[in-house]
């Protein structure tokens, strides 16, 4: 949401590093001429791979890969500041020569950069940490706004285990504030992916947007569970499958009959994950069935349940497009005494598109006003005066 500041500091989730492929056919891609090229690999000095990726060797890449395979695999280890420089160095040469790269390059460099930033979450961290940012910052923004998928596509896969990355050392008020204001960068630049004309990007930015721990702010994810396309229907279903307060099993429901036999699927799936029971969700059935008279049928189900609030499920059935289903349902809140059910029963009343409807919700509203409606004691009135021990 532009214009709102949100702050997302967390504490680092152990998550593992990506893996991907380089496209090695590139080693004359982008080369500047007339620049010597050493051979590199894993056990290259980090110095000498930086310098070959400026030279033009973007085989260099893979070395880097290699690389932190190889520490990944080991014993944790922090970085000390000549290490830490050097992977700098590395950085700063992958975001000067990133548009150079091919197109499966670019998304391969957008995920180096955050296994990089990754070395500075062990510890201890040095305190140089703080210089990673800036170019992992516009190397990944830079593959946000590429218009390659290749490249969108893994730099939104790294920046959901952004949300909750923090260094291997203490950090002092000046640099939280720095990595905070870092991070909301990155979900600017994701809600703009979810607009994305291509639901490949619109799905990875949804995915990417289910891991931020600010209900708030992954609440923006949440409309899609109604996208055009069904790739991006299914993930908006899994990315908030356990944040009920962002996507609601009110709007999973009906989700139930997606044309889409996996979109369909996932939301039953997602429905037992919220503790729903078969034969719950076979009510849940009813009330999203396509044929209105099975929607009215689970009417009087509903009244006398005690696992299931029936509020909720009347009022849902209050707003139905179907005529009929609206008054079985308006006669049914008129049993219940909730403030809810009241309040959903005036709404109607003044609201409702149908004639027939609203006057049926006002007869029950007038019904619930005489029945509360009185007098109060005259001034003289006894009930007014305390009896007498």
């Amino acid at each position: 949401m532009p214009g709102q500041r949100v702050r997302i500091l967390g504490v680092l989730g152990g998550a593992a590093a990506l893996a991907f492929g380089l496209w090695m056919g590139l080693s004359s891609h982008g080369r500047r001429p007339n620049r010597p090229v050493a051979r590199v690999n894993a056990d290259s000095p980090l110095a000498l791979i930086a310098q070959q990726i400026d030279n033009g060797d973007f085989r260099a890449l893979s070395a880097i890969a290699s690389k932190l395979d190889t520490i990944h695999n080991g014993p944790p280890a922090g970085v000390d500041d000549a290490e830490g420089k050097d992977w700098i160095a590395v950085l700063k040469a992958i975001r000067a020569n990133y548009a150079r790269f091919g197109d499966g390059t670019r998304g391969a460099a957008a995920s180096l950069s955050a296994r990089i930033l990754d070395r500075f979450a062990a510890d201890p961290a040095p305190a140089i940490w703080i210089e990673a940012l800036t170019p992992v910052h516009d190397i990944i923004l830079a593959a946000l706004s590429d218009r390659a998928l290749k490249a969108r596509v893994p730099a939104l896969i790294e920046v959901k285990r952004f949300w909750n990355w923090q260094p291997g050392r203490s950090m002092d008020k000046r640099e939280e504030l720095i990595l905070g204001d870092w991070k909301e960068t990155f979900y600017l630049s994701v809600i703009d992916c979810m607009a994305n004309a291509d639901p490949k990007v619109r799905a990875s930015a949804i995915a990417c947007l289910g891991e931020l721990p600010i209900d708030k702010a992954a609440a923006n994810a949440a409309p899609y569970v109604n996208d055009p396309d069904p790739l991006v229907r299914a993930q908006t279903i899994v990315a908030l499958a356990k944040r009920p307060q962002v996507l609601p099993e009110d709007d999973i429901i009906p989700l139930i009959y997606d044309v889409n036999p996996d979109v369909a699927s996932k939301a039953i799936e997602v429905l037992k994950i919220r503790g729903l029971t078969n034969e719950q969700i076979g009510m849940c059935r009813m009330i999203a069935h396509p044929k209105a008279d099975i929607r009215l049928s689970a009417i009087p189900m509903l009244v006398n349940r005690v696992d299931v609030d029936p509020i909720v499920w009347l009022i849902r059935l209050s707003r139905d497009s179907d005529e009929s289903v609206r008054l079985k349902a308006i006669e049914a809140l008129g049993t219940r005494k909730e403030i809810e059910a009241r309040d959903r029963l005036a709404e109607i009343a003044s609201a409702d598109r149908s004639k027939v409807v609203r006057e049926a919700a006002a007869k029950i509203v007038a019904g619930d006003d005489d029945q509360t409606a009185s007098l109060p004691p005259l001034p003289d009135s006894s009930s007014l005066k305390p009896k007498a021990n």
